[in-house]
């Protein structure tokens, strides 16, 4: 079966948890410089993944990339909930 909107459906599922925690952030004033890196890195596995489907359409490698894009958005969830109780957002990069 092929979903012709796959590609919309991957630029929207995932980000809206991104969006979360962005706003999260913004409202709590608590970015820490290993969480804002990791907010900017998240851009270019997504633009990447959105770049494979126009081109090549190799299934494997927007799976990859896309699979890049989740764990960036699990660690950075992760660094900002658990960074407070372990001293990880005073981490410099």
């Amino acid at each position: 079966m092929s979903i012709p909107n796959c590609n919309l459906m991957s630029r929207l599922e995932l980000p809206i948890l991104f969006y979360v925690l962005c706003l999260i952030m913004n409202v709590s004033e608590r970015v820490s410089q290993p969480e804002f890196h990791l907010a900017l890195g998240l851009c270019r596995p997504a633009g990447g993944a959105s770049l494979v489907h126009p081109t090549f359409n190799n299934v494997l490698v927007s799976l990859a990339v896309f699979g890049i894009s989740n764990v960036v958005v699990v660690v950075t969830w992760a660094l900002f909930f658990l960074g407070p109780m372990q001293g990880l957002s005073q981490l410099t990069i």
